[in-house]
């Protein structure tokens, strides 16, 4: 299922937050791995922590609720 444009902005905001905030085990993946690998595993992680956050509350919120 195809998930609503205003989505789109909902993502970034936590994926950011993660980013820059860097919560357990972002800043210790980042420290332990040097140079561009470290900086790229980085932005990974903080976007499977968007996703699960995104996912957890559209569970909770019933807003892309099946038919």
């Amino acid at each position: 299922m195809k998930s609503p444009d205003y989505w789109s902005p909902l993502w970034d905001c936590p994926l950011t937050a993660f980013d820059i905030l860097k919560p357990f085990p972002i800043r210790l993946l980042e420290r332990k791995i040097s140079g561009g690998s470290g900086i790229v595993l980085d932005d990974v992680l903080a976007g499977v922590y968007a996703n699960l956050t995104l996912r957890f509350v559209i569970a909770i919120s019933g807003i892309l609720s099946s038919r």
